[in-house]
């Protein structure tokens, strides 16, 4: 006499075809992973924009370049690291300010010619920008 064949239990069946149901696809991750990436982007827009604005309005009637770099949200808009230098170009494209010294301590390399005017610094930054692909 020839045993019967083992059948799993019917619980491990049903946790098996649970389990295969519910694994993740390599799509499913994608799309978390892309929808948290641009969360954290939209986040970081967000801190940035607000910090942008708060070194502007107490920085407003500083004459000293070096106050102005000083200031605490500047500092922490460079700490955003290579993250911010997006929105810190298209601030730069759309509003020119100040903000060569944190490109600079940023990406650590300056691509304007020595003895430019301020407009034409702006421009080889932005020039910049645009080659790396930070703008279009």
């Amino acid at each position: 006499m020839t045993p019967a064949p083992l059948q799993p239990p019917a619980l491990v069946l049903t946790m098996h075809r649970s389990f295969v149901a519910a694994a993740p696809t390599l799509e499913s991750f994608k799309s978390r992973y892309i929808s948290e990436a641009h969360k954290r982007a939209s986040e970081l827009e967000t801190l940035f924009q607000e910090h942008a604005e708060r070194w502007k309005a107490d920085t407003e009637y500083y004459s000293s370049v070096t106050k102005m770099i000083l200031h605490p949200s500047y500092r922490r808009i460079m700490g955003m690291g290579p993250a911010a230098l997006p929105f810190i170009l298209r601030e730069l494209r759309e509003r020119p300010d100040h903000w060569l010294v944190a490109l600079n301590a940023i990406t650590g390399i300056d691509p304007v010619p020595e003895k430019n005017t301020f407009d034409e610094a702006v421009g080889a930054w932005l020039a910049w920008g645009v080659q790396q692909g930070y703008l279009r």
